[in-house]
């Protein structure tokens, strides 16, 4: 009994060698200074990751491991720019200070914003409107401009708050007669642009579709050989002129019965329409799978003529600090499924925005994460899968044999 016990753990040790998961490795082009960089993760990095976007690691060019931030594109990202008035007169005479500014489209405004050099006075001053710059109405008396001084920049934004107009010019008066007039840089406002994010197309998917007349249905079937990330499908359909159908996205989960029993369902997870007066794109904040099944009512329509089904995640950026020239790679997969730690997230507001994108290289297979120590930990035996394979096999024979011996000694017996 003991020999077989032996042979049972042997045979369960081999059985782990040969499940090591796969991992992958990527270089990335080298950085034309030192700096941080955005590192974007192409669509076959994101594949080797199985869904799992803190399954990877950089490595320098001594193979020691480069701390990183995590970013992601967002669905809708909103900027704020500073646009400013063109400025039609500026001049200090009298001791006062005249700033005539045009409102070019002639805007409803409610508020003015002048970028000041800092200072520590306290001035005020008048604020009137014209339709042709020549006739002026009052909109604002006595304005107090309080001291403008800040400690991190030499100059502050000062917002001057007004009733809604929309004259074509404005014109700011300031007393001068206790102080030098004050610096001002630029007078304009603030303005906000939304934009879509950046989404990456996922490759290597297979997609089927399947029309049923009997049930007046259309199935789609989205596969991938791991689980994904997915954020967005979009929908290419040719005809008919006008459509309005309803459809669902199922996801295949395992349950367990009353009798321990493993059983595969389709669990809907969300509900839309497909309409000829849409873009046709379905959106999800993150969705993790590796099959995805689609369900179109039909009705007594014909069915859709559909093109092409593609998937997208949001793009997803790594940002680290790179030095000039240097090697590194990306190592991603099975072996690094825990989140790493690194101090480099306690100083984000530190790092510029706008940096610039590095570019990742083709993967390629990388036997195992941890390659290089494992080398020094065990034997070059457990690392060549062609002789786990060998041992394996005479394993299960010796197994076998052993087996059949304890059955005849027990018949003997």
């Amino acid at each position: 009994m003991k020999r077989i016990s032996g042979v049972v753990f042997l045979l369960f040790s081999l059985r782990f060698a040969l499940a090591q998961g796969t991992d992958f490795k990527a270089k990335l082009e080298p950085a034309p200074a030192t700096g941080f960089y955005r590192v974007q993760l192409s669509a076959e990095v994101l594949a080797g990751m199985n869904g799992n976007l803190q399954a990877i690691r950089i490595y320098d060019w001594k193979n020691r491991e480069v701390p990183y931030l995590l970013e992601r594109e967002e669905p809708v990202q909103t900027r704020r720019y500073f646009r400013e008035y063109p400025v039609v007169e500026k001049s200090f005479a009298g001791k006062k200070t005249t700033l005539v500014l045009r409102n070019p489209d002639q805007n409803a405004i409610s508020n003015i914003s002048l970028v000041i050099k800092n200072t520590n006075v306290v001035k005020q001053a008048d604020l009137s409107g014209s339709n042709d710059g020549k006739t002026w109405y009052a909109l604002e008396d006595n304005f107090v401009l309080q001291s403008v001084g800040g400690t991190e920049q030499t100059s502050e934004v000062k917002s001057l708050e007004f009733p809604l107009s929309d004259y074509g010019f404005y014109r700011l008066q300031i007393n001068d007669s206790l102080s030098a007039p004050l610096n001002i840089l630029a007078a304009g406002y603030y303005d906000f642009e939304s934009a879509e994010g950046n989404y990456t197309e996922l490759e290597n998917l297979k997609i089927t579709i399947r029309d049923s007349s009997e049930v007046k249905r259309t199935y789609i079937r989205i596969s991938a050989a791991n689980q994904i990330l997915l954020n967005r499908l979009a929908f290419t359909i040719d005809s008919p002129a006008f459509f309005f159908r309803n459809a669902t996205v199922f996801e295949k989960q395992n349950s367990v019965d009353r009798r321990g029993r493993r059983q595969e369902q389709l669990v809907p997870i969300k509900t839309f329409q497909l309409r000829s007066d849409s873009k046709n794109v379905l959106d999800w904040p993150d969705l993790h799978a590796g099959d995805l099944f689609l369900k179109i009512e039909n009705a007594d329509n014909p069915p859709l003529k559909i093109r092409e089904v593609k998937a997208f995640v949001r793009n997803v950026y790594l940002v680290a600090e790179l030095k000039e020239k240097r090697a590194y790679e990306l190592r991603f997969g099975s072996s690094y499924q825990a989140a790493p730690s690194y101090d480099l997230q306690y100083f984000r507001s530190g790092i510029p925005e706008n940096l610039t994108l590095v570019q990742v290289r083709k993967p390629e297979f990388f036997s195992g994460a941890a390659a290089a120590e494992a080398e020094t930990e065990s034997p070059a035996f457990f690392r060549d899968k062609r002789l786990i394979w060998v041992a394996l096999i005479l394993v299960i024979g010796f197994l076998g044999y052993m087996t059949f011996r304890m059955l005849q000694e027990v018949k003997e017996k």
